[in-house]
C-alpha cells in the first residue's frame, strides 16, 4: 500500500536537518525521513532506515508518494581526507534521482537539493556571484555539490519537473557543526585560548539557520520556482560580507579576555579571496526585511 506524504527528507542527521524537521513540523506538513540514523525528534513512523554509502544492501523498503522531496544527504567527515573514498565521494553523495526514486520506492514530483557556496570556487574578484556563473570548485566537497546539482537538473528536465538547488554560503547558527568558523572561533576564546588565523584579509558571506529555514518554508508555499531561480539554483545568504579578520575580531570583543592571533597560519593554496553572492532573487523571494542581525546573532551564539 502506497502511503502519502507532503514532504521527503533525505538525510535526517545534523544541524540542517534538525532545523529543516522543524520547518516541517510548524508548517504542519506530513513528512517522511530516511537516513542512516534514528532521530529523537521525528516518530518512528516518520523514520525509513537507508544510508546512501551501503545503499547497494537489499533493504525492505515501503512505498511512498510524495509532492515535494527534500535531499539533504552529505558524507562529508565519514572519510578521511586523504583517502581514496574521499576523492570519490561524488558519485557516492550525488545519486543519480531515477535509480534513487526506484530504489527507495519513492516517487515525487518536485526536488530540492542542498548545495554549498563551494561549488563557485576560488573567486578572486569582489564582483557578485550570479547563480548561473561557472562552477569552478576546488575542494572535495565543492566537487560532490556541483554533481549534486548537475544531476538534480537532468531529472527535472527528464521528468519535465521542477527543480531548485540552494548554495546556502557560510551558515551559522544554535547547535551548528563546531568546525564551522563562528562556531570554531567562540569555542576556542571561550576555552581561554587565542583563535589562531591566517592574516584574515578575505571575505566572505554569512547566512543564519533562520534565513535557511525561511527559504525552505517559503519554497514550500510556492507552486512555481520560476521565477526565484536562475539555473534551477538560488544564492542563500544575508547580506552580510565581511573580511574573516574583522569577523574573528569582533567575536574577540564580546568576549571578555580573548585573543585573535592575526598572521598566525598561512594562506591555503588557491585561496577564495571573495565570495559575495548576488541577492536579487533571495531578496525578491523572501522580501527586503529578511537580513538577520548579525551582531546580535552572535552574541546569542556565545552566551
Amino acid at each position: 500500500m502506497e502511503q502519502e506524504f507532503e514532504v521527503a527528507l533525505i538525510g535526517g542527521s545534523g544541524f540542517v536537518a534538525k532545523h529543516l524537521i522543524e520547518v516541517l513540523k510548524k508548517m504542519n506538513l506530513s513528512f517522511i525521513v530516511y537516513s542512516r540514523n534514528e532521530s529523537e525528534f521525528i516518530s518512528k513512523e516518520q523514520f525509513q532506515h537507508f544510508d546512501l554509502l551501503y545503499s547497494e544492501t537489499p533493504q525492505p523498503i515501503r512505498p511512498v508518494k510524495v509532492k515535494t522531496l527534500i535531499f539533504n544527504s552529505v558524507m562529508k567527515g565519514r572519510f578521511l581526507s586523504e583517502s581514496a573514498e574521499w576523492s570519490n565521494q561524488g558519485a557516492v553523495t550525488a545519486p543519480d534521482f531515477h535509480l534513487l526514486s526506484k530504489k527507495l520506492n519513492l516517487k515525487f514530483n518536485r526536488l530540492i537539493t542542498m548545495g554549498s557556496s563551494e561549488e563557485y570556487g576560488a573567486r578572486q574578484n569582489p564582483t557578485p556571484i550570479l547563480e548561473t556563473d561557472d562552477l569552478a570548485a576546488i575542494s572535495s566537497y565543492g566537487v560532490w555539490k556541483k554533481k549534486l546539482y548537475e544531476n538534480a537538473r537532468l531529472w527535472a528536465k527528464t521528468n519535465a519537473a521542477q527543480s531548485i538547488h540552494l548554495r546556502p554560503f557560510i551558515i551559522y547558527g544554535e547547535d551548528s557543526d563546531p568546525n564551522m568558523f563562528i562556531k570554531q572561533i567562540i569555542s576556542v576564546l571561550k576555552n581561554g585560548e587565542p583563535f589562531k588565523m591566517t592574516p584574515g584579509e578575505q571575505y566572505r558571506s554569512f547566512v543564519s539557520i533562520k534565513t535557511l529555514e525561511k527559504t525552505i518554508q517559503t519554497l514550500l508555499l510556492k507552486s512555481s520556482w520560476q521565477e526565484y531561480s536562475r539555473a534551477n539554483a538560488l544564492n542563500v545568504s544575508d547580506p552580510q560580507y565581511w573580511k574573516m579578520k574583522d569577523v574573528a575580531l569582533l567575536i574577540s570583543e564580546l568576549i571578555p579576555n580573548s585573543k585573535i592571533e592575526v598572521g598566525a597560519l598561512n594562506y591555503r593554496t588557491e585561496e577564495v579571496w571573495h565570495q559575495q553572492p548576488d541577492l536579487h532573487l533571495i531578496t525578491k523571494l523572501l522580501g527586503n526585511s529578511y537580513e538577520n542581525d548579525f551582531k546580535e546573532d552572535l552574541k546569542k551564539l556565545i552566551s
